[in-house]
Parts: C-alpha cells; structure tokens; sequence
C-alpha cells in the first residue's frame, strides 16, 4: 500500500489501520518535472511498529461481601492479549498492585482484605508482540476511567452459646484435665479461666481452639499437688464472650513413692509404698507387661511382642500395702508394677515404674 506527501515533509499519520498485526513502512523520495519521466530515490530502512489495542470502557468497581472487589469493563479491542488492572489503597500511596487476566475477559473479583478501606482502580488493553528471535514487546492501549469501591466491614456475629458439662480431673499430682460440651456453631475458641480460691479471684489460665466433635479439653500443668483448684469454661468469638460453664474443682493428689515388692512364697507377692496424700479418694496398682512367642498346646500360637497395662486393684484411701497373686503368661514375658493416688475422677503422677516381679 503506497501513500504520497508533499514536498519537504518528514512525517505521516497512517489511520485506519486494522488493530491485528504489526505495520511496517519504508520511504523514498520522489522527484516529478514536467513531462519528463519521474525519478525514485533508493528506499529508506524499514521500520515497524505495532498497533495499539483499544482502550477499555464503561469501567466499574463494586464491593462485595467477604472482602472482594467484584470490576467489570468493556472490551473494546480484538487485538488484546490480556488486561492489566492497577490498583492503588487510598491513603498508602505506595500500595500498588497490578493485576492480569487474560484476554476477551471482563470481569474480575479482587480478594482485598483489609475491610473498610478504599480502593481504586483503572485497567488498560495489552498486546504482546513476539518477534523473530523470540523477543517480544508489549503494546498498550489507554487507560479507562478510575473506579473506586470500599468493601463493607464484616458483619459482626452473634455471641456463641456457651459451653456446659465442664469436669475437672487430675491427670497427674501437677496438672488437671479439663473436659466440656461445646454447644455452640460460631465460637472461635474457648477460654479456661481458673481460681484456687473456691470460686473467686478468677484469671485466665489458657485458650483452647474451637472444639473438635463438640468435646472440649484443656490440660493446665504446673498445679501444686494437695491444692484445690476450679474452672469454668467461656466460649467467645468477634462478636463477645459467651456466660460461662458451671464451674468444676479437682485437687491433684501427691504422688505416693517407694513402692517395693517382696515375694512371699510361690505363688504371692507383698507391695508398699509411702502415702504422701491426704486428699486421695484411694489407690490403684498397675501392672504393665510385655510377652514374647507363646504357644499352648491345642491353642494358635501368638508371634510376636505384645505389651499392655492391666489394673490389678482399686484401694481405699489411706492404704500402703497390697498382697497378690500374679498370673504370667506363657512364652517370654516380663512384669512392672506401679500404684497412683485417685482423686476426683482422675490419678495422681505413678509411682515409680521399675518394680519387677521378682
């Protein structure tokens, strides 16, 4: 395609063009006297250049709930190989993000996050142009109007329902076990709060994350053995603290110690041990066991290591001694014995565990 222009002129405005594909142009001087036949100068270099995508319009920002910007434009260019969104946080003006998508598209949903804020945003139409050698250069169209939006804050929710069934249980002579029904659907977490006063002078001995299968438990180590404690349990979340839990009390009894084990006779051993608690409920002795290859005429033989822990007996309070019969296993085994205090529901620290059967 050929265009001509006056005499001395060192530029041209080429229009009309189709917005698909790089143009290129040369140039050349033309000379025209009389009748004579008109002369060409040789050609310039060639030079090229690409299109310019159109610009988007009719561009809009709309707030949306959960923290998104909802922008939709007009695509006004065939050419575009994406857009390119800006978006800049009023009052933070070095807060600058740009955003792409792909082309033909013209809507896009912006996960903003911080509620109550202001943003604005402008996008352009954008074509890359690859070249020969792989490179590339990048045509871009004007921007579009700015369009701002502020997404809402979130909704406050309701308060939780609060928590109920607390039970408080030793779990050794220095810690308490927790335990409560989680009614509510909404709570972010529980709080656990705690008095060694009987019910007043109440602070917050920990957080525990919202329940999982609606049970709810906290371990609050660090007790003194002999010392009465109680809790009560809140749920809370954005929108305030639940009424608290009844309130549960538990005392971690102390540890008894010197276990010893004496063998009678064949058949019965004697234990002892020191009771260091004056607030136990009573005593239970443990034996943990471990049993190798067993076999017993006219039964399947067992392969294998097997271990486990079996209660021998529930003593009253104040007891220090217990009498008992072992039953071993066939095979290889071996048998340790311990006792622990109980206290409200649950146990103090064992005694030692390295007592053999002799």
């Amino acid at each position: 395609m050929r265009a001509a222009s006056a005499a001395n002129t060192t530029r041209h405005t080429d229009q009309g063009l189709e917005l698909t594909s790089p143009y290129c142009y040369k140039v050349r001087a033309v000379r025209v006297v009389g009748k004579k036949p008109t002369t060409y100068s040789a050609f310039s270099n060639t030079v090229c250049a690409p299109t310019t995508p159109a610009a988007p319009s009719n561009f809009a920002a709309v707030a949306a709930p959960f923290s998104y910007i909802n922008l939709s434009w007009q695509d006004n260019s065939t050419s575009e190989t994406g857009f390119q969104i800006v978006r800049t946080r009023v009052g933070a003006a070095n807060d600058i993000n740009n955003i792409t998508t792909a082309a033909n598209t013209t809507t896009y949903a912006d996960p903003v996050m911080n509620t109550g804020t202001q943003y604005c945003y402008k996008v352009i139409a954008v074509r890359k142009n690859p070249g020969p050698d792989g490179s590339a250069t990048f045509s871009y169209s004007a921007f579009s109007d700015s369009a701002c939006a502020t997404v809402p804050p979130q909704p406050v929710p309701n308060a939780p329902a609060a928590a109920s069934g607390a039970t408080a249980s030793p779990s050794s002579s220095s810690s308490i076990a927790v335990r409560w029904t989680d009614n509510s659907t909404n709570e972010d977490g529980f709080r656990i709060y705690r008095s060694v006063e009987g019910g007043g002078g109440w602070v917050l001995a920990g957080t525990s994350p919202a329940a999982y299968g609606n049970l709810g438990l906290f371990d609050d180590a660090g007790r003194p053995s002999e010392q009465p404690v109680c809790y009560k349990v809140v749920a809370f979340n954005s929108g305030g603290e639940a009424p608290a839990s009844n309130t549960a009390c538990a005392t971690p009894p102390a540890a008894p110690t010197n276990l010893a084990m004496t063998r009678l006779d064949e058949e019965e051993v004697a234990f002892s041990w020191n009771d260091n608690s004056s607030v136990e409920d009573g005593y239970e002795l443990w034996v943990s066991w471990s049993q190798g290859d067993c076999c017993v005429e006219g039964v399947a033989c067992h392969a294998g290591v097997a271990e486990g822990e079996t209660l021998v007996t529930r003593l009253p309070s104040g007891t220090t001694s217990y009498r008992h019969k072992p039953t071993t296993g066939c095979g290889y085994s071996e048998y340790w014995y311990y006792v622990v205090a109980t206290k409200d529901g649950g146990r103090s620290t064992p005694s030692a565990v390295d007592v053999p059967l002799p």
